[in-house]
C-alpha cells in the first residue's frame, strides 16, 4: 500500500513536472513567435513608410516640374496678375485659365492628384479645378500655406 502511494505520488509529480515543462516550452515558443511577428510587422511598416515617402517625393517632383514647365510661363502669370488687379474680369479670366490648364489637370489626375487650385493674393479662392463652380471663398484662415506662399513669393507644393 505504501508502495502504491509512493508510486502515485511519483506519477503525480512526474505529470506536474511534465505539464510545467510543456507550459514553459509553449510559453517560450509563443514568445518567440510574437517577437518574430513584431519584427515582421516592423519591417512591413518600414517598407510602407519608405513607399509613402517615395511616393510623396515623386508627386512633389511632378508638381514642381508641372509648375515649372506648364504653369510658370508668361501667359499664365499674366492671367493671374490680371485676376488679382481686375475683379470685373474674374469670370472671363477664370474661364480662360480653366480652358488653358484643363489638360494639365487631366494629366495630373492620372497620378491621383485631386486638387489643382489658384488663389488671389488676399486668400480668396480663384479657381479650383476639382470644383470649378466653388470660388470666392476666403481660405486664408484655414490654409496657412497661402499666406506663406504670398509672403515668400514661392509656389507651394504638396
Amino acid at each position: 500500500m505504501q508502495l502504491q502511494r509512493t508510486y502515485k505520488k511519483e506519477i503525480f509529480y512526474t505529470l506536474v513536472l511534465f505539464f510545467t515543462l510543456i507550459s514553459i516550452v509553449i510559453s517560450v515558443l509563443y514568445n518567440q513567435y510574437n517577437q518574430r511577428k513584431i519584427r515582421a510587422e516592423q519591417r512591413m511598416l518600414a517598407t510602407e513608410y519608405d513607399f509613402v515617402r517615395s511616393s510623396a517625393l515623386t508627386l512633389r517632383l511632378l508638381a514642381k516640374n508641372t509648375y515649372n514647365i506648364k504653369i510658370n510661363n508668361q501667359e499664365i502669370t499674366k492671367l493671374l496678375f490680371d485676376a488679382s488687379k481686375t475683379p470685373k474680369r474674374h469670370k472671363e479670366i477664370r474661364k480662360e485659365l480653366y480652358q488653358k490648364l484643363l489638360p494639365v489637370y487631366r494629366e495630373l489626375e492620372n497620378y491621383n492628384i485631386k486638387q489643382f487650385q489658384f488663389f488671389l493674393p488676399n486668400g480668396i479662392s480663384f479657381l479650383r479645378f476639382n470644383a470649378p463652380k466653388k470660388y470666392k471663398d476666403n481660405v486664408k484662415q484655414i490654409r496657412y500655406g497661402i499666406e506663406l506662399g504670398k509672403n515668400s513669393q514661392i509656389c507651394l507644393w504638396i
